[in-house]
């Protein structure tokens, strides 16, 4: 059993050829490169740092496209769940997914003295001691433009950090333009900025 498990053991190396390689595997006698290609707009210099995590934060949950149309059509059409789309207004004019909110990440970090009226619109309540009680919070399902925007991850942790509880905390990885990848249609939201 040892010796099958040693054959099939690949070994896996950083690359240093200059590029963007994030990885080799080696498995008998064959090599297979994860190399990363972007635009120079985009996280051309990027490391494995860069990459937002498949999860957040401890205990926030990670979502796919399946889970994101069954949290619109349970959550969001009970009013329990509200789908949050964490780009700048103006992306959010030109289009998102349908049924989602735009509340900015800058909305949601704990320098807007606004904060609490967002997390009290979402369903929190006063408690004492100036803090607030999550117990009747909604469940948020927060999104942003893609697999390497890290608005959507910063936003995630925010909301726990201000102490919205991780299980009610879904993150939604893939972002606008995995939805798009797939082929599911974004709308254009009624009276927002454009």
């Amino acid at each position: 059993m040892a010796i099958c498990l040693a054959t099939f053991a690949p070994h896996v190396a950083a690359q240093d050829t200059g590029g963007q390689n994030l990885a080799r595997l080696d498995w008998k006698g064959v090599s297979v490169g994860i190399t990363q290609t972007l635009p120079e707009s985009d996280l051309s210099r990027c490391d494995t740092d860069c990459l937002p995590p498949l999860t957040p934060h401890r205990g926030i949950i990670p979502v796919a496209e399946a889970e994101v149309i069954g949290f619109l059509r349970n959550q969001v059409t009970e009013g329990t769940g509200l789908l949050i789309d964490v780009r700048s207004a103006q992306a959010y004019a030109a289009g998102s997914i349908p049924g989602a909110l735009n509340i900015p990440l800058e909305l949601l970090r704990d320098t807007n003295p606004y904060r609490a009226d967002i997390l009290k619109a979402f369903g929190a309540m006063d408690a004492p001691s100036n803090t607030l009680d999550f117990a009747t919070a909604r469940s948020v399902l927060v999104f942003g433009d893609g697999p390497l925007d890290p608005d959507a991850a910063s936003a995630a942790s925010q909301l726990v950090q201000a102490g919205y509880p991780a299980r009610q905390v879904l993150y939604y990885r893939g972002g606008l333009q995995s939805w798009q990848l797939m082929g599911l249609n974004i709308a254009e939201p009624k009276g927002a900025p454009s």
